[in-house]
């Protein structure tokens, strides 16, 4: 259950650099992310796609793509056990490195 995983003071950030859809504020508390992705698990047909397990700016995180082919990066902050952080970054412009990346790993 994701409530045993997460603080209680988590919070989510997302940035789609105004390209693709993203979350406008940060999402903060457990209650408020619980109810954030029960409602993205309802809403979509689509789950993401795991492409690989990496560390991002030195932290635990994962690189997967989601609905409409968008690429994503997933970092997340850990304290105590719990998540305290996830940090989205779904800006083309700011994974450029990432998609030649997995590019250069697919040939």
């Amino acid at each position: 259950m994701l409530s045993g995983i997460l603080a209680d003071e988590v919070a989510v950030f997302s940035d789609g650099g105004g390209k693709v859809l993203a979350f406008r504020n940060v999402v903060r508390g457990m209650d408020r992310v619980i109810r954030l992705f029960e409602g993205l698990a309802r809403k979509a047909a689509y789950r993401p796609r795991l492409l690989c397990n990496v560390m991002i700016d030195g932290l635990p995180g994962f690189v997967s793509i989601d609905r409409g082919e968008v690429l994503q990066t997933t970092a997340l902050e850990v304290r105590g056990g719990k998540i305290t952080a996830l940090y989205i970054v779904r800006n083309p412009d700011k994974l450029r490195h990432v998609e030649a990346l997995l590019a250069e790993q697919t040939s």
